[in-house]
């Protein structure tokens, strides 16, 4: 059996959980991109006999089915998948998969506990949901948000991070990866957190694609929203 763990419905942990459905023995391989070293000793736990990570290595997939005595026709064997390369959101999704996997291990590491991995929503923004989502953020919908931008560049690919920080304890959450508040009136543990979360997903995301991205300053959205629309009052009452 070849097992993911991030899946709709029933993730790869409850299936293995159900395991054994038959009154015989299955060599059980996960094949995901959460490579938390908690989700590997989970998976081992709950009965998994092999764990490779994607994008997993051809080679190593080559070697262990020769050594489960898994046999492909060279015929019929896909060596691409089709699909994806048709279908750019799958294709962006399944990028986007592994560059949170790569992220939540490196955090996971850090908090020595796991990260509950969701699936990644991957689609087409309109300008007006932009705009609807920054509104939410401006009014303070759910008070317990942070809400910080970062901007990165590379290959022709211009792109804004926005990470939005939910919950009362941020701050204890900053001081287990190890991140220490200085001034009370500023955000050092939520931008530390935001940089970590953000580099992490696009260091693995830039391998995946071959394209390094430089990033840029960071920002507090609500601290920059805040003095923009300062400026502009300043502005419209200066003209007028």
């Amino acid at each position: 059996m070849f097992l993911d763990l991030t899946m709709p419905v029933m993730d790869g942990f409850s299936v293995l959980k159900s395991l054994p459905v038959r009154n015989f023995n299955t060599t059980i391989i996960v094949l995901s991109a959460d490579v938390q070293l908690t989700a590997m000793e989970r998976c081992l736990a709950l009965g998994a006999d092999y764990f490779l990570s994607k994008p997993f290595d051809n080679d190593e997939l080559t070697k262990l089915s020769q050594h489960l005595g898994l046999v492909f026709d060279s015929d019929t064997f896909i060596t691409s998948d089709t699909h994806l390369v048709h279908d750019p959101i799958e294709s962006m999704r399944e990028l986007a998969n592994i560059a949170l996997g790569r992220g939540a291990a490196i955090i996971s590491d850090h908090l020595g506990d796991f990260i509950k991995m969701p699936l990644p929503n991957v689609a087409f923004m309109k300008s007006s949901d932009l705009s609807m989502a920054i509104a939410d953020i401006r009014n303070g919908n759910g008070s317990e948000l942070i809400a910080i931008t970062q901007r990165f560049v590379g290959g022709g690919i211009h792109g804004e991070a926005l990470v939005e920080l939910h919950g009362k304890d941020i701050h204890l959450f900053g001081d287990k990866l190890g991140f220490s508040q200085t001034d009370e009136y500023k955000n050092e543990v939520v931008i530390d957190i935001a940089n970590l979360m953000v580099s992490s997903f696009l260091v693995a995301l830039s391998e995946q694609i071959a394209i390094p991205f430089s990033v840029r300053q960071t920002i507090v959205l609500e601290e920059y929203m805040n003095l923009h629309h300062t400026h502009c009052d300043a502005q419209t009452f200066f003209y007028h």
